[in-house]
């Protein structure tokens, strides 16, 4: 199943509890886009030894996941891409959309 999952929020928790959904998803099987927009796209923000988003965004990466971010949401919140987190836009993210079996916003 094709499954994407929108992270629209700037709380850590939900952030974490986002990317420890998708990295279950794709352990079961299951192609996973996480979309960042608007505060999401701060992903790293309120990282912690609490909520390690740092460390748990790279372990849904290299388990095949996609991670991308509203560009423009990027420059309004100052986050640069990185080895993880792919610029986009709201073109990709219609297509996304589209493509995806399950939607899933936080």
């Amino acid at each position: 199943m094709n499954v994407l999952l929108m992270i629209n929020s700037d709380v850590p928790e939900i952030k974490w509890n986002v990317v420890r959904f998708g990295t279950v998803l794709l352990d079961e099987g299951h192609e996973v886009t996480i979309f960042l927009n608007g505060p999401g796209a701060g992903l790293y923000e309120g990282d912690s030894k609490v909520f390690p988003i740092r460390e748990l965004t790279k372990t849904f990466c290299l388990s095949e996941g996609t991670l991308l971010a509203c560009g423009k949401c990027m420059d309004l919140h100052a986050v640069s891409e990185d080895e993880y987190i792919k610029r986009s836009n709201m073109k990709e993210l219609h297509a996304l959309v589209m493509k995806a079996d399950k939607i899933v916003s936080y």
